[in-house]
Formats: C-alpha cells, structure tokens, sequence
C-alpha cells in the first residue's frame, strides 16, 4: 500500500482522478463545423425550395471521429408563419442521390418573416455522426415556397466533413441533377468523447503522483 495514503482510500482516489479527467475533457468540448460556408457574403442568388423544389447535399464525414449532431443553421427568407420547412438527415444508398430512409428530422425553429435570417434548427432527437460514413441534408418546404440563401461568388461549404453532391430537385425528390449553386448553411457537432479511464489507469496514475510526492520528499 502506499505509504500516506490511509487504507481503503486508493478506489476512492482513483474515482476522483478519472471523474476528474472526463470532466475535464467534456468542458473543453465545443461544436465543430460538421460542414457549411457561414457567415455569409451575400444573399444574392437564393434558390426556391418548396412545391417541386427540393435540395439535397451529400457530404461524408473524415476517418477517425464521430460527431454528436448538435445544431443545423439554415439561412432563409420567406420563412412566414405557416410556412413548414421539412429538414431532414438521409442515408446514403449509392449514387448521386439520397436515400429515402430518414435517419433524423430536425425540429422547425419559430418563423421570423419575409427577410433574411439565419435559423437555428437542431435534431429532433439525439444522432451521432459515424466516421468514414456518407449522409445526406435534404430541405424541402411542404406548406408553400421558402428562399435559401447563395452568396455570389458561391462559397463552397468545407469542415471535418468532405462535400460530395450538390443536388437539385424540380419534381418533388423524384429525381434530381447537379447544382452549381451553393446555398448558405452551416452544420454542426460535438466530437464523442472518449469513455472514462478504467480504474487501472486511474491507479496508475494515482501511484504516479504518490511516487513523485515521495522523491521531492526524499530530496
């Protein structure tokens, strides 16, 4: 046993150390640009979304991280009471087009009017982003038509994600074609966090910390 340390007291050491390390770790947590082109230039070329208009951009996540989706912002005009934005996250199955497997909807935030606005919609329920994994973003707008915003000169979208597809719909997501422009959003996440050390290492480094204490000691 390690001398100083009274008996039973080493568990109880080593749970504090590794409650300590993962709050440590979670509190330097903040949300990572999943993929976007945020804050704007302008709102020069919006596109129409809603009726037969519908967009669909696919973009895969870089090896090695999972992401916690926390927060999609959309930059949108036309957003009136009434109006019902469809925002959803697809699988990928293939090809240059979304899957039509839904794997999260994101909840609608408050409509502000007809001007520009950037609005903070997030994920209906909790989803992770897989490392190495394509999805798809797909906007529509099922109560009328809304306006998406695109700077000129287009801004391409860039983060820890890579940009696949950009694609656009004018039969309501029955088939679609590339588009050249690239509307102003911005997705975002969490990385995971790693789970909390065993209580092996937590006693590592307990032992470690008692051993160095006993050689200044021992100066």
């Amino acid at each position: 046993m390690l001398k100083g340390i009274r008996p039973g007291a080493t568990a109880g050491y080593a749970g504090t150390i590794a409650c300590l390390l993962f709050l440590g770790s979670a509190a330097n947590l903040k949300a990572d640009t999943i993929l976007g082109n945020l804050p704007v230039t302008n709102d020069s070329t919006p596109t129409v979304i809603g009726g037969q208009f519908v967009k669909a951009i696919g973009f895969t996540l870089s090896p090695g991280q999972n992401y916690n989706l926390t927060q999609l912002t959309l930059r949108l005009a036309g957003f009136s009471v009434g109006r019902v934005p469809v925002v959803t996250l697809r699988e990928n199955v293939g090809g240059a087009d979304p899957g039509a497997n839904v794997l999260v909807q994101f909840s609608n935030p408050p409509a502000q009017g007809n001007d520009y606005f950037n609005y903070a919609f997030t994920p209906a329920s909790p989803f992770t982003l897989l490392a190495n994994t394509k999805y798809w973003l797909v906007v529509s707008e099922s109560a009328g038509t809304i306006a998406w915003s695109a700077s000129i000169p287009s801004v391409t979208p860039s983060g820890v994600a890579v940009l696949n597809n950009n694609r656009l719909s004018t039969d309501g997501g029955l088939s679609y074609g590339d588009s050249a422009r690239f509307n102003n959003f911005q997705l975002e996440g969490t990385p995971v966090v790693n789970p909390v050390p065993e209580a092996s290492s937590a006693l590592f480094l307990l032992g470690a910390v008692a051993v160095a204490a006993r050689l200044r000691k021992d100066r």
